[in-house]
């Protein structure tokens, strides 16, 4: 069995390794999406971008909105809907623009 502290070093390299695509890639290569973390990853990553408030540094705001990963069983808030892979969600999260479609906003 593996213990929390023991994934926190693998969580963190995972995080880095998204911080470091986020900060290096230019808007060409959002056509394909970046390489997919393991669910358990990328949902610490969202819940992080989400519920610690990080998205706020990156200018991004998800008042009133509910955010759905259409990949995995992830979601956040309420309100109308923004959902996409968990990959771009956390992409928007950290203010990147994605190319059109890739988040299906429900907004009216």
């Amino acid at each position: 069995m593996t213990d929390d502290a023991d994934l926190q070093p693998l969580v963190a390299a995972d995080f880095l390794a998204l911080a470091d695509l986020l900060d290096s890639a230019t808007g060409e290569q959002w056509d394909t999406p970046p390489r997919r973390s393991p669910d358990g990853t990328i949902r610490i990553i969202l819940d992080d971008l989400t519920q610690g408030g990080v998205h706020k540094h990156f200018g991004t705001s998800v008042e009133g909105r509910s955010l759905q990963a259409t990949d995995l069983d992830w979601s956040y808030g309420s309100g109308p809907a923004l959902r996409g892979a968990a990959g771009d969600l956390a992409v928007m999260l950290c203010g990147r623009k994605l190319p059109a479609g890739r988040i299906e906003d429900e907004q009216p």
